[in-house]
């Protein structure tokens, strides 16, 4: 009987004594039992760092480490430098994984073979209402990728690590960014999957993200949406390393979308020269494939038509009225 390797799941807390106990007993009870847990306490000011200790001193398996609050990067890099899995996940502290996730992905034809394991996931919303994803509505159950296509697939389809299992071999010297406030788990996982042969995709529904009110990821927030497409067109550069400039540009796409269709894209010199740069970099072929691949809806397609293809017409109809006497043009 094949030996099935252990999992090391990496939670950073910070002030989810509400969330916590839910988020530990979703990977505690897990049917694959070769688990070890790391609960990084951020400088929890709440019972968070408290939830934490009672539950290491019950369950061998759960590592607390304590530390002054320095971020999720920080965070995860103490997991990192501490866990012992020959698998690696990451888990939000407010968000909960299915029973059955891990041992439905590795079962006996997988372990030890995959690269990475990403999987679906499920939004669910203060009011109890759900949505699925469905980035990998288009696979079966499991379906192996490799080469170039892995790549494409993987990070144009789902840029976050929350729902992917990392063969630690290929992130033994990879590293959250700590200077990065947004996108720092999607530099992260440029530099795995640039290190992944095989990937096993899923349209399994293994995680469940909590959507509430004013988390960061979902603010509202001038400062994050400049800060984030600078990022990412840091991440552009950096694919370019990697032969994979096109798959930054499509990455770089998909932010502009969502900040299009929020109306949210401060004034800024530097934002509107980099989208420039990009548009000319790409085709109108190319532009009309990406507009017609995206997982928006109707009306977000709308912004992003007229901005990829009209963005004189997009600033002025979607951006508005002050910034017709900008220096922007």
């Amino acid at each position: 009987m094949i030996t099935r390797p252990l999992i090391s799941v990496i939670v950073p807390v910070f002030n989810v004594e509400d969330y916590l106990t839910k988020c530990i007993e979703s990977i505690l009870n897990q049917s694959y039992g070769e688990i070890e847990l790391l609960l990084i306490d951020d400088g929890s000011t709440d019972k968070s760092g408290k939830i934490c200790d009672d539950y290491s001193s019950h369950d061998p398996r759960v590592k607390v480490f304590h530390c002054k609050n320095g971020g999720v990067s920080r965070a995860r890099n103490i997991g990192l430098k501490n866990c012992c899995g020959h698998y690696v996940s990451f888990v939000d502290a407010d968000d909960w994984i299915d029973r059955d996730l891990f041992s439905y992905l590795l079962d006996d034809n997988y372990i030890n073979v995959i690269d990475v394991f990403t999987f679906d996931s499920v939004n669910v919303h203060a009011d109890g209402k759900s949505n699925k994803r469905n980035f990998w509505v288009s696979f079966s159950e499991k379906e192996i990728i490799k080469g170039k296509d892995a790549y494409r697939e993987v990070f144009c389809k789902s840029a976050w690590i929350t729902n992917k299992i990392f063969n630690k071999t290929i992130i033994k010297d990879i590293w959250f960014r700590e200077d990065m406030t947004y996108a720092e788990d999607v530099f992260f996982l440029c530099q795995a999957l640039k290190n992944a042969n095989v990937i096993c995709a899923s349209n399994y529904s293994g995680y469940f993200r909590l959507v509430r009110v004013g988390m960061a990821s979902g603010s509202v927030c001038y400062k994050r949406n400049n800060e984030y497409v600078l990022n990412n067109y840091l991440l552009y550069k950096e694919l370019q390393k990697y032969k994979n400039g096109d798959v930054g540009i499509f990455r770089f796409y998909i932010v502009l979308t969502v900040i299009a269709s929020k109306k949210e894209l401060e004034k800024s010199d530097d934002i509107f020269k980099i989208i420039r740069k990009l548009l000319k970099k790409t085709s109108f072929k190319d532009r009309v494939r990406f507009y017609f691949s995206c997982h928006y809806g109707y009306r977000v397609k709308s912004y992003l038509f007229l901005f990829l293809n009209m963005h004189g017409l997009w600033k002025r109809v979607y951006i508005g009225k002050k910034y017709e006497n900008s220096s922007i043009r």
